[in-house]
Parts: C-alpha cells; sequence; structure tokens
C-alpha cells in the first residue's frame, strides 16, 4: 500500500511537472512568434512609409542599383519620375490631416496602378513621390509613364464624401543622360519637377542639366 502511495504520488509530481514544461514551451514560443513579429514589423517600418505602404527614401537606394544593373546589362535607359502633388498643404489646412493622410493613399493607389509590377514606387516624404521605371530607349517611355499619371488624375479625389481635385507636377531625369547615380538623377528630376510647378503644374517637364 506505501508503495503504491508513493507511486500514486510520484505520477501526481511527473503530471504536475509535465503540465508545468508543457506551459512553460506554449508560453516560450509565443514570446519567439511575438519577437519575430516585431522584428519584421521593425524591419518593414525601416523600409516603407507609414501612411502609403510604399517604399519610403530608406529603402529606395538598393532599388535605384538594381534598376541600372538591370538596365546596364540589356543597353537601355531607366527613367526617375519624381511628383509633387499641388495644393496638398490646402487639404492640410481646410480638411485636416486624416484626409491629408487619406489623400496619400489615394494618389499612391493610383501611381500603382500607372506602372508595371516591375516598376518602383516610392514616397520620399510629405506630398513628393518617386517612380523608377525601365524606359526602353527613348525618353518618350518615360514621358507615357507621365501622361497617365496625369490621366489619373483627371478625375477628383473622393476623401469621405468631398471630391477633392488635384494635379502634379511631374519632373523626369534619365539613365545615363542625365547622371549615373541616385543624387544627381533625383536632383535633376527635382530641378525639372520645380520647374513643373513653376509653369503652373499638372504637366511634365524633362530634366535639360
Amino acid at each position: 500500500n506505501e508503495l503504491q502511495t508513493l507511486n500514486k504520488e510520484l505520477e501526481q509530481k511527473v503530471r504536475e511537472r509535465t503540465a508545468d514544461l508543457t506551459i512553460a514551451n506554449r508560453q516560450l514560443r509565443e514570446e519567439i512568434n511575438e519577437r519575430r513579429y516585431m522584428q519584421d514589423r521593425l524591419s518593414y517600418l525601416a523600409t516603407h512609409d507609414f501612411v502609403t505602404r510604399l517604399h519610403n527614401r530608406n529603402s529606395l537606394e538598393a532599388y535605384v542599383c538594381s534598376l541600372l544593373a538591370q538596365v546596364q546589362t540589356a543597353s537601355i535607359k531607366a527613367s526617375f519620375i519624381l511628383i509633387d502633388i499641388d495644393r496638398f498643404k490646402q487639404v492640410n489646412d481646410t480638411l485636416g490631416h486624416a484626409m491629408g493622410d487619406m489623400l496619400l493613399q489615394r494618389v499612391a493607389q493610383r501611381l500603382l496602378e500607372c506602372v508595371r509590377a516591375s516598376d518602383t514606387v516610392a514616397r520620399l516624404g510629405g506630398d513628393e513621390f518617386v517612380l523608377l521605371v525601365e524606359s526602353g530607349h527613348a525618353v518618350e517611355d518615360a514621358t507615357a509613364v507621365a501622361e497617365k499619371i496625369l490621366a489619373a488624375f483627371n478625375q477628383p479625389f473622393d476623401l469621405d464624401g468631398n471630391q477633392v481635385p488635384m494635379w502634379p507636377s511631374i519632373g523626369i531625369s534619365m539613365y545615363p543622360d542625365h547622371g549615373s547615380d541616385e543624387s544627381l538623377l533625383l536632383s535633376h528630376a527635382d530641378t525639372a519637377m520645380y520647374q513643373s510647378k513653376k509653369s503652373g503644374g499638372n504637366q511634365v517637364c524633362i530634366a535639360d542639366p
């Protein structure tokens, strides 16, 4: 009897210990999964814009290097299409920043619809976006994309029932015509974009260094 009692007590302790280990193991797995999720989330936020979910300036360099390597191999051109949304500040000032964020999301969606899956769309910050596009052998390939963007802005943006007309100022620089690295190409595209804005916006200007 005493032996049976001791055996039952031992079995009970084993069961309790096994249950404790099972709980501890489940908690450890949950903690590992949560930590992995947080790491993936931090990595995503480091390379993507929080508002639009597009690539951000931090991740742009890698895509530029990849694109330039592709076009160098194929001996074709690449275009940097820089877009500034005119009157964006007025939306923030009159409708509020929440509506401004919604507008940026709507703009991002329309830009994505203007390009191929192999092209890159990024938000540089504020109301500035850039498209990295393989452009064949002629600047007309880049301007065709820009014309699609202008057409996409023909319809006003619906912001919770507010029909808000917007238009873009667009500047284009071409690799290798206007530079051989990201900094120079973006600089020339930026200059062309501001020329478009100074001329009234809703148009495309090509860089002329």
